[in-house]
């Protein structure tokens, strides 16, 4: 689906800078989007990409509609994970045949990659917390559950990759926080 109308619509927008940005060096690329208004992942994963691909829309969009994909089987694994198999369905079918998620899955822009990582960050902290509330440490050895250790690694790269590619990443990241910092008393009753 993400595929079928790829190249209905020509670049416009912002997605001609991007392409501009792309065929930089990686050092000018960095410089530009820092210096511009968003960090610059996007444009230093579409570098390397089109250096195999070409600059082709397909080829710059293509990113993207995988970028998307990835949102897709991250949202439905949370879903599952948290809920059940129907829950997860539907979700995926809903985020499949959103309009919304179709036009940024089909932009060579950074927005399908937010959304994945966005996923993948609220996966991680949502794993996170259960690992929090099901497996205590152990107070005799202080051994941090392997739960814990997954769960913390994938937020903490998740989050890393986050704020690389968009500065809208940061509410993200503060929201966690606030809902950590909210929780502290029903942490310390789980490890007690």
């Amino acid at each position: 689906l993400r595929l079928q109308t790829i190249e209905y619509n020509s670049l416009g927008g912002d997605e001609p800078y991007s392409i501009y940005l792309m065929q930089m060096a990686p050092g000018d690329i960095v410089e530009a989007q820092f210096s511009d208004n968003n960090p610059p992942l996007y444009e230093l994963i579409l570098h390397y990409w089109i250096s195999v691909f070409g600059t082709d829309e397909w080829a710059v969009r293509l990113p993207s509609v995988l970028f998307s994909s990835g949102t897709l089987l991250i949202l439905f694994l949370l879903a599952w994970r948290h809920s059940s198999l129907t829950v997860a369905s539907t979700v995926g079918l809903l985020f499949i045949l959103s309009n919304y998620q179709q036009e940024y899955a089909q932009h060579a822009r950074a927005y399908a990659l937010l959304g994945m990582n966005s996923t993948a960050s609220m996966f991680f902290f949502a794993e996170l917390l259960r690992a929090l509330r099901i497996h205590p440490v152990d107070r005799s050895t202080w051994r941090i559950p392997r739960k814990w250790r997954f769960a913390t690694g994938g937020l903490l790269l998740s989050n890393l990759l986050l704020l690389y590619t968009h500065y809208m990443g940061l509410l993200l990241v503060v929201a966690q926080l606030l809902v950590i910092f909210s929780s502290i008393r029903r942490i310390r009753m789980a490890w007690k």
